[in-house]
């Protein structure tokens, strides 16, 4: 049974090790991915299981509103961007009215 753990530990050492490589593997800063994993986290996207590791969310609510969140932070930019550039309100609700490109 000792034998069992011990082998359990090593186990888990050599995973954590190689976890801990990814980020570099990449070439991100091991602290900037520990903060996108958190937010990830924080915002329900992924889970965190002890000793297993991380999984994304099945929950499609969750990735609906995410979705969306994400669309609306985009129409944001690009409303801000065009008027930057002089256009109206009507004027950007035009342009998204005669989207050839779909």
């Amino acid at each position: 049974m000792a034998e069992e753990q011990q082998e359990r530990t090593r186990q888990q050492q050599a995973e954590a090790r190689a976890a801990a490589q990814e980020p570099a593997k990449a070439g991100v800063n091991p602290n900037t991915m520990q903060r996108a994993l958190a937010a990830l986290e924080e915002s329900g996207l992924v889970s965190a299981q002890r000793n297993t590791g991380r999984y994304v969310t099945q929950d499609e609510a969750c990735i609906r509103e995410t979705r969306r969140s994400l669309a609306q932070a985009e129409i944001d930019a690009f409303c801000a961007r065009m008027r930057q550039l002089g256009y109206t309100q009507e004027e950007i609700a035009t342009l998204f009215g005669g989207n050839e490109n779909e």
